[in-house]
């Protein structure tokens, strides 16, 4: 068996074996690792301005001391969001709030100030295509789980690390995939091993730049090129994919509190218990990159391996002219099916039961225009409409996506006819 020898500064020596030294310095290692992780918190927590203009003093000093790291949350219950801290009894009253976040929120969770019985939490979203800082309260203790009148029950959980950033790819790919096809770019895909080792040594790769084919949906067994030329381009394309990504992940979907007035002199808790769990829907995306292709062009098709191929239309669903068909008794969406473009029109006028879906959503909506009064909150009503029809439903490309939208835009809807 092999021995190591270390000598020390006072002149004795320590012998270990192979496996006691391994052993020694991979404890040394972690240990060092995390002296490294914990000063890099330290570090971004004290000079986190951000935070300190956003949440005050109070919490910049509670995440330098209670070494407060980067989180996303998901509310357990129906609550609200104010600009600051308020009373227990105005924030029950949703006194001063500026919107309604509904059961199954995300939320970037930037620390907490806890009371007797309850928590302040310091959040970001989003409102409409803006970020938004702002404070919830709940009837929780530091770790999620109620107190008081709430019971057992949680009012937020953390989110996993994975699962976020296994979502956020899939919408960044999407996304990348809808506007490539739009600026017509041109993708080589050649799979690695032997065929990327030609390829590299190529006339053609000369000019030509590698990009991530996770960024394109694609499995790491391939390898995506895109023309320097075409670079600035799929640049801004990623920019907008990763904004309208986070937007979509992050976004405030219920309406303000001006809408929901009859909530008011109930608690935040007891708002919830009854209702059905409302979903976020979400912001009208940024402006995607001006191109000459026209709306109607779908996800692109993964090129065969070696082929530089300029990403086209995928083929779309065979529909009907739109109108209901009185023997076959199919159902009509809200819209002309005839004049359909898009591809989550395509596919609700395909689907008999997305159709349905469609129909009811626009009949209830309908409903809660009739319900409200004032000319403001008609707009209110119209412009979070929009939202959902253009951030959320508009973005799906199957039709497991278009139900789950049209579910819970059913269940948002019903809750404000309710109120």
């Amino acid at each position: 068996m092999p021995w190591i020898t270390k000598h020390r500064s006072d002149g004795t020596s320590v012998t270990y074996t192979q496996k006691e030294y391994s052993d020694l310095v991979g404890r040394g290692l972690l240990i060092v690792l995390g002296v490294l992780v914990f000063a890099g918190i330290l570090i971004k927590n004290v000079f986190s301005l951000a935070t300190l203009l956003d949440f005050g003093l109070s919490l910049y000093l509670r995440n330098i001391t209670h070494f407060h790291t980067d989180e996303v949350i998901e509310l357990d219950r129906r609550t609200f969001l104010f600009p600051d801290r308020t009373t227990i009894a105005a924030a029950e009253q949703a006194q001063g709030a500026m919107a309604v976040l509904a059961k199954g929120q995300r939320l970037h969770f930037e620390g907490q100030l806890p009371g007797a019985g309850s928590t302040w939490l310091a959040v970001r979203a989003y409102s409409e295509s803006k970020p938004i800082a702002g404070w919830i309260w709940l009837p929780c203790d530091s770790d999620g789980r109620g107190t008081g009148s709430a019971g057992a029950d949680s009012c937020w959980r953390k989110s996993i690390d994975w699962v976020l950033k296994e979502e956020r790819d899939k919408l960044i790919a999407r996304r990348i995939h809808d506007d490539l096809s739009r600026a017509a770019i041109s993708i080589t895909r050649v799979q690695s091993g032997l065929e990327y080792d030609r390829y590299k040594e190529s006339a053609a790769a000369a000019a030509r730049q590698e990009v991530d084919v996770r960024l394109l949906g694609w499995d790491a067994s391939s390898r995506a090129f895109i023309a320097d030329s075409q670079m600035a381009t799929f640049k801004t394309i990623r920019g907008q994919a990763e904004e309208a990504a986070e937007h979509a992940m992050f976004a405030i979907g219920a309406l303000p509190v001006a809408l929901q007035a009859s909530t008011r002199g109930r608690t935040a808790a007891s708002v919830d218990r009854p209702r059905t769990a409302a979903a976020t829907s979400l912001p009208t995306p940024p402006p995607r990159v001006a191109t000459s292709e026209p709306e109607s062009a779908l996800r692109a098709p993964v090129p065969a391996s070696g082929a530089m191929v300029a990403v086209s239309a995928a083929t779309t669903p065979s529909i009907s002219d739109g109108t209901a068909d009185p023997q076959s008794g199919a159902i009509a969406p809200s819209f002309d099916c005839g004049q359909a473009r898009l591809r989550a029109e395509l596919l609700i006028c395909a689907n008999p039961d997305l159709a349905q879906a469609d129909l009811e959503v626009s009949q209830l909506y309908e409903a809660v225009l009739a319900k409200v009064a004032s000319p403001d909150e008609v707009a209110g009503v119209r412009a979070f409409q929009r939202q959902w029809l253009n951030g959320r439903r508009n973005q799906c490309d199957d039709v497991e996506c278009l139900r789950i939208a049209h579910h819970n835009r059913l269940a948002m809807l019903a809750s404000q006819l309710r109120d």
